[in-house]
């Protein structure tokens, strides 16, 4: 176990090289976080497998690279982080585990109350299910009531779901998680924990795709 997170983490800070790259545009990745540092480099989080969180984690069941992501459901930047991730899941399904973590910033009305709900599908075990759906439909969020994105995710008991929303568990479980998120110094979304290395906006997927491309299976 040791030996595969050095190795990995060995890989990923070779392939952080390519986040130099995107620093003249990280700004524009983090306009949702005024407080983002763009020269910022790969922070090491201790004791990262804390972060993980099994009945929101997705891909291999025996990954060689495990990633903890936060996500904001209004950010367009982790849309397109979702995109790509699906992509690499796709391309590395024996490889690749991605586990996720609310991070609802305050320039997104709704994004809060999207994690919520998330967490209230998640109850009745439809998380990712939900996820996708929210990302799917990102332009509703706000629009249409979270019942219709229950119904799309196929969440059984509409009444529990609808009970849910105004219970106090799922809005602590989501605050718990933005007080993860600041306890380690993320700063904007979406964020990655790559096998214990803080990454920053969408520069941290193309570490991980150079990353996975260098591991040897």
């Amino acid at each position: 176990m040791g030996d595969r997170i050095l190795n990995a983490a060995t890989v990923v800070i070779a392939a952080c090289a390519v986040i130099v790259v995107g620093l003249l545009v990280r700004r524009e990745f983090f306009v949702d976080s005024p407080s983002a540092d763009p020269a910022r480099g790969p922070v090491v989080v201790e004791d990262w497998q804390r972060l993980l969180n099994g009945d929101r984690q997705e891909g291999s069941s025996s990954p060689r690279m495990t990633v903890v992501e936060f996500v904001d459901y209004q950010c367009p930047f982790c849309l397109q982080a979702e995109r790509r991730i699906d992509q690499l899941r796709e391309e590395y399904p024996d490889d690749l585990a991605v586990s996720y973590r609310h991070l609802p910033l305050a320039i997104h009305p709704h994004a809060f109350d999207a994690a919520v709900a998330s967490e209230c599908a998640g109850e009745q075990g439809l998380f990712l299910t939900f996820h996708d759906v929210l990302f799917e439909n990102q332009m509703a969020i706000g629009i249409d009531p979270w019942i219709d994105f229950a119904k799309r995710a196929g969440v059984p008991d509409h009444d529990r779901f609808l009970a849910c929303l105004d219970e106090d568990a799922p809005r602590d479980r989501v605050e718990a998680d933005m007080a993860l998120a600041q306890s380690i110094g993320v700063t904007g979304t979406p964020s990655f924990v790559v096998e214990g290395l803080l990454l920053e906006g969408l520069p941290g997927v193309d570490s991980m795709e150079v990353a996975l491309g260098r591991i040897d299976r």
